[in-house]
């Protein structure tokens, strides 16, 4: 009965690592038509309790692209938006008929099972505008931000 017992509970915790798969996404803003606030720029939403001032970004190269990478569940259904600050009342409100909106003012997600990065959308708008640089990720400038290579790549 004990074998039975700890082989039930072996395969419960199996399944459930199996499923439990999580992914990494890099989500990006262009804030270039924006006056970044003092606070910073954030993310909130469904994948971390819709808290606009728990996850910030960065823009560590300065080229007005901020950035995060988060680790999600994979296979799973996200809804979030950008704050230009830390609290609400910074934060974007999407057009309902804009393509990356989920119809309510929010940006949404499905994951898959693999890693991602997201483009580079304008603040406010699912609007992405064109980054020249080295794409190529074993380049030692390589940038995520970059939307076109440009050729200038270095290894």
């Amino acid at each position: 009965m004990k074998k039975l017992f700890l082989l039930f509970v072996f395969s419960i915790s199996s399944s459930a690592f199996l499923f439990s798969q999580s992914v990494n996404i890099t989500f990006m803003v262009d804030m270039q038509y924006e006056t970044v606030s003092g606070n910073g720029v954030h993310i909130a939403g469904s994948m971390q309790g819709w808290n606009p001032a728990s996850t910030p970004l960065s823009d560590a190269d300065g080229d007005n692209v901020w950035e995060v990478t988060l680790s999600v569940n994979a296979n799973s259904y996200y809804e979030y938006k950008f704050v230009n600050g830390n609290s609400w009342g910074s934060d974007e409100i999407l057009a309902s008929w804009e393509g990356c909106s989920n119809g309510t003012g929010n940006r949404k997600l499905n994951t898959s099972t693999a890693n991602e990065i997201l483009p580079a959308y304008i603040f406010n708008s699912c609007n992405v505008v064109v980054f020249y640089g080295c794409t190529d990720s074993l380049a030692s400038n390589y940038s995520a931000a970059a939307t076109n290579d440009d050729g200038s790549c270095a290894y």
